[in-house]
């Protein structure tokens, strides 16, 4: 990575639930509150977002696992801000946790790993493997 991440460093996203982030949309539920689903999505860009400044031409990065605890819900309407923080670094594996809040309280909690990848190797990996199913 070009300026190396360092751990600490921190990257914040402010949402405005809408209805198409409700678990009524997503399928993931009845009530119109903001899903589970789509905190983990926010989660995962919030990460992404700050690992991307940090990367050389050619890479990219990847999700390899996300942890959500959703513990509470938020209305349609309501500001929940999203904020990540880089826990450790180990070569290309970059491990986040973060926390969201609403403007009443702590609503979810998240650890996700995201691994740097040459973007060409694993597109090219990516093709051999549907060259696989093509054949088949």
């Amino acid at each position: 990575m070009s300026d190396g991440i360092q751990v600490g460093e921190k990257r914040e996203i402010s949402i405005c639930v809408t209805e198409k982030d409700t678990a009524a949309q997503y399928g993931s539920g009845l009530a119109p509150v903001l899903s589970t689903p789509h905190v983990a999505g926010v989660f995962e860009t919030a990460c992404k977002e700050l690992l991307d400044s940090h990367l050389k031409e050619g890479q990219s990065s990847v999700g390899a696992s996300i942890t959500v605890n959703h513990n509470a819900p938020t209305p349609i309407g309501m500001k929940v801000t999203f904020r990540v923080t880089v826990k450790a670094v180990e070569g290309r594996k970059v491990v986040f946790e973060g926390e969201a809040e609403d403007e009443c309280e702590k609503v979810a909690t998240c650890e996700h790993t995201r691994f740097v990848i040459d973007y060409a190797r694993f597109m090219s990996r990516v093709e051999g493997k549907k060259a696989k199913v093509a054949k088949a």
